[in-house]
């Protein structure tokens, strides 16, 4: 039982440790490049914002996650209701970006590396929020 509990609570770790790398790709990766391009039919401002609000929930279901890794001691509705609701969000951010991604592979050659980065921050944050839904539901009553 003892081993279980550890499971899953590196497994919440893990996750909160890829949504907030997801985060720094998404600001140190994609949005100056995003902000960098010429094409004069999108506006950058705009998709830079959009990316910015990505980084701020990503980072915000992070601290979440962290917290309840943390201060969790057992299984309660509240911890469950936060961690599904984290890992909803999270699955949800995932789908955005690789919407995003397929988005920019049609656009000017200088934004390939971005839908690159794109990709692997949606892949990253599809696993990790399938993971955080998987732990919410099995973890074990004491954790």
């Amino acid at each position: 039982m003892k081993a279980n509990v550890l499971f899953y609570r590196r497994m919440l770790f893990v996750c909160a440790v890829l949504c907030v790398v997801v985060a720094l790709v998404v600001a140190l990766g994609v949005i100056p490049l995003v902000k960098a391009d010429t094409s004069p039919d999108v506006n950058h401002e705009k998709v830079a914002a959009a990316f910015w609000l990505n980084f701020g929930i990503a980072l915000l279901s992070a601290f979440s996650l962290f917290i309840i890794v943390i201060r969790a001691r057992e299984r309660s509705w509240k911890s469950t209701s936060v961690l599904l609701s984290a890992g909803l969000l999270v699955f949800v951010l995932g789908l955005a970006l690789a919407d995003a991604a397929s988005a920019y592979l049609n656009d000017s050659p200088s934004l390939h590396s971005a839908s690159l980065f794109l990709f692997i921050c949606a892949a990253a944050d599809i696993i990790a929020g399938v993971a955080v839904i998987t732990a919410a539901l099995l973890r074990p009553k004491k954790v």
